[in-house]
């Protein structure tokens, strides 16, 4: 994830030099990372209920993890980025 949003800023001339672009894209980068632990789970667990006869259920768990997961997320993103932000203020590095 990373790289590739480096590589695409880069192409598309966003300044990234800044050390609030690198604490965001490090912070993207390792959030994303257990994005793709909890859909790996979810994804092996959705084999098991997408099967005829739990159909609905697999799809209002699917609807229902989508929000919530997207919700999670952007709060872990913040409380994350603003943690780093205070220490790095803090500290002055």
């Amino acid at each position: 994830y990373g790289l590739g949003t480096y590589v695409t800023d880069a192409i598309n001339g966003v300044d990234q030099s800044s050390s609030d672009y690198l604490l965001g894209l490090t912070i993207d980068s390792i959030i994303n990372g257990f994005v793709s632990i909890f859909a790996l789970s979810f994804g092996n667990a959705s084999n098991i209920l997408n099967k005829p006869g739990f159909r609905d259920l697999y799809a209002s768990i699917t609807v229902c993890a989508e929000f919530a997961f997207s919700y999670l997320y952007e709060g872990a993103r913040k409380f994350v980025y603003d943690f780093a932000n205070s220490l790095r203020r803090r500290f002055a590095f």
